[in-house]
Parts: C-alpha cells; structure tokens; sequence
C-alpha cells in the first residue's frame, strides 16, 4: 500500500487488528509525548502489525479496546511494551567503522596526553553491539594503562536491554569482528558467544529515554555514540538532545551520529571531525552559545 492510497483509508487492515486512523492517532500522540518517536500514518502498517503481538498476549479484542485500557491508566507498566514493540533495533558490531577508527585515534590521542580519566556513552545500545565494539577498542588499547575507563550504554527498550546485559550473540558474530575482537569472545555449545568478561565489566547499562528531563549521567564525557536514532524524532527534540549532549561533553569531546543525522543549523560549538557523521566541540563556543 502506498503513502497516497494510506492517507485515503480510514484503517490498516490485512492484519489480525485493524488499525483505525482514530486509534492510530492516540498512539502516535502517546508515543511521541513518552518518548519523542514520531510515527506518521505511513507507520501505520508497521504500528499494526507490531502491537498487534500485544493484543494477542493480553486477550484484547482490538485496536480500541487496547486503547481504552491504556486510557484508564496512564501509568500502566503495559506502555513500556508499546514502546518496546515499535522501536526498531538494527545493530551490529562495529557498524560505521570509521566512527571506531575515530575512537581509537582519541582514546590514544589521550593516552599520549595523560588522562586517567576516559568516559564514553552508547545512547542507543540496542542489543548491545555497539557499546561491546567500543569496550573491545578500549580494552584493547588501555589494558594495563591505569587508566579509569568506563561505557555508559543506554536504551528506552528494556527487553532489549536485557538481551544486551546477557551478553550473548551468534557464533556468526565471530567471523564479522576484526582480529584483535576475536580474542575478546568466548564460544557457548558451539553455537553462539559470549563477550569475555574483561570487556563486559567496562559496560554499564541503563534504561533511558532521550526526552525525559532526567538524564542518568554526569559530563564530562569524552565520545558520545548517537547514532541512528534521531532519525526517529522530530526537529525540535533532535536539536534538544544533540545540544544536552554536548553540555555534557569534555575539552575536546566527540560527538557521533548516524549517516541520515546532522546538527541543528544554530549549534555552533560543533566542528566536524576527521571521519563523516562526527565532531567535536569547541569550548569556548559552547561557553557562549550558554551564556
């Protein structure tokens, strides 16, 4: 179906539960409110198809009646679900690889310089692919340095953090990492692996949602990954995160994005940086863009 034939129908169907454009607009409204994910009417099939899981686990008899439970009780434990079932997580080790050449030169550029002190976070972690790659360049560069290193890797999913936590990936993982992560794996049954503890412990994860006023964190953080998920918000709360997190970042502090992502066109404090999707921050920038 296309987006022209969507916008002319009243509600998705072809699925268990017919989505009505009524009941989808509560749920984009309550969605984006929660968690700041936009989801337009040309989501709708993928919305349907998704929570459609929920209401067969609960009994609901459709779309509304799902709604009107949802209703009734704003604080139910049932919305972490919703959320859970319409965010996407598409991940891979050392997915952009160029922002974990990146990684490495600044963590060495450090190095050189002195600092004991290295703090890095995955804003959107997924199944934990992305804060283990880091955890693996680090670990395999400062081990033995002294030095404080720590990953904070964050998601609004916590199913899916759970899977991260657990630290388990298929055996067909292994052949995609570089040689030097290979030797930070341990095999499971044959079938799968599990990331060696060396590199687990450098990882801390925690739930958190990007729009909430409560950010779990302190700065000065010295890279933050962001990537791939802007995408999902609209402009307003995209330029909001993107200048919270460089109030969070250190002197200099690297901010990397995802391929589809860019700056808010009044942030100034930003320079890119030597690979594409990244940049660092200029203090004395920021210190006026705050005043």
């Amino acid at each position: 179906m296309t987006t022209a034939e969507l916008n002319q129908s009243t509600q998705i169907s072809g699925f268990p539960f017919p989505l009505t454009k009524d009941d989808h607009a509560f749920f984009q409204r309550q969605i984006h409110d929660r968690v700041g994910i936009v989801l337009g009417w040309n989501k709708a099939p993928m919305m349907s198809r998704r929570l459609s899981q929920r209401l067969r686990v609960l009994g609901v008899a459709d779309f509304s009646a799902y709604r009107r439970m949802l209703e009734d009780d704003p604080q139910s434990s049932e919305w972490q679900c919703v959320i859970n079932a319409v965010t996407t997580n598409k991940t891979a080790f050392f997915r952009e690889l160029h922002h974990f050449k990146l990684l490495e030169n600044v963590l060495q550029r450090m190095v050189r310089q002195g600092s004991k002190r290295i703090r890095l976070w995955s804003a959107a972690c997924s199944t934990g692919e992305e804060p283990f790659s880091m955890a693996m360049v680090a670990y395999h560069l400062l081990r033995g340095s002294g030095v404080d290193f720590k990953i904070l890797a964050t998601d609004i999913d916590d199913q899916i953090l759970g899977q991260a936590q657990a630290a388990h990936y298929s055996i067909e993982a292994r052949s995609a990492l570089p040689k030097f992560a290979q030797a930070l794996v341990r095999p499971v049954n044959g079938d799968s692996i599990v990331i060696a503890p060396e590199v687990r412990d450098l990882v801390t994860f925690k739930l958190h949602n990007l729009v909430s006023d409560n950010w779990p964190m302190n700065g000065p953080i010295d890279m933050i990954f962001c990537r791939n998920v802007l995408i999902y918000f609209d402009r307003t709360d995209q330029a909001r995160i993107i200048k919270r997190m460089v109030g969070l970042l250190g002197d200099p502090g690297y901010l990397c994005l995802g391929h589809a992502e860019g700056l808010p066109s009044d942030l100034k404090s930003l320079s890119r940086a030597e690979v594409p999707n990244s940049y660092v921050v200029s203090v004395a920038q920021r210190v006026l863009e705050v005043s």
